[in-house]
């Protein structure tokens, strides 16, 4: 991961990466993904799990993602237009905090009311420290490609997520 290369280079001592997702398919495509990419070292502790889970938790860097589900609803309880849900998935971050979240073309996206809001403030209030990307740039950062993910996952009716590799050719 081209990100945690960068910052081992650049930061002295120990730190936590915490990748935090809505939802458990998520947060195991992306720790599958990442296995792939990742080698685990003594400097760096990355972390993968769902807004729940990293509840009273903190790491140096969070990457909150807010990719939504199929078919956006604009009720109240669906998961990601709650207040306390989201503020769990952006108050972990020590020093960085990344949000993911989808553009203004996303069908129904004025639905994520909350996170339109979130965006909101952070347009208002973090004049010279906010840098937007679009998927493609922030996949090659991240996984070393703009076409990663599509490259190296496929849904199935068994599973909600397969994370698969060039056969090995045995002689």
């Amino acid at each position: 991961m081209q990100l945690v290369n960068h910052i081992r280079n650049d930061h002295k001592d120990h730190f936590r990466i915490g990748i935090i997702c809505p939802y458990k398919a998520q947060a195991t495509l992306i720790e599958k993904l990442l296995s792939r990419v990742h080698n685990d070292d003594d400097k760096v502790e990355i972390l993968i799990g769902t807004i729940h889970g990293f509840q009273g938790d903190e790491c140096d860097i969070i990457i909150s993602v807010f990719n939504p589900p199929f078919g956006i609803s604009k009720s109240p309880a669906m998961f990601l237009n709650k207040q306390n849900v989201l503020n769990v998935a952006i108050s972990r971050a020590r020093d960085y905090l990344f949000i993911l979240m989808p553009d203004d073309h996303t069908q129904d996206v004025e639905n994520l009311y909350r996170i339109k809001k979130i965006e909101r403030l952070i347009n208002n209030h973090a004049v010279g420290r906010l840098s937007v990307y679009n998927s493609e740039i922030v996949e090659e950062k991240l996984l070393g490609s703009n076409t990663y993910v599509y490259d190296n996952t496929f849904a199935t009716t068994h599973q909600s997520v397969n994370v698969y590799s060039k056969p090995e050719k045995k002689i």
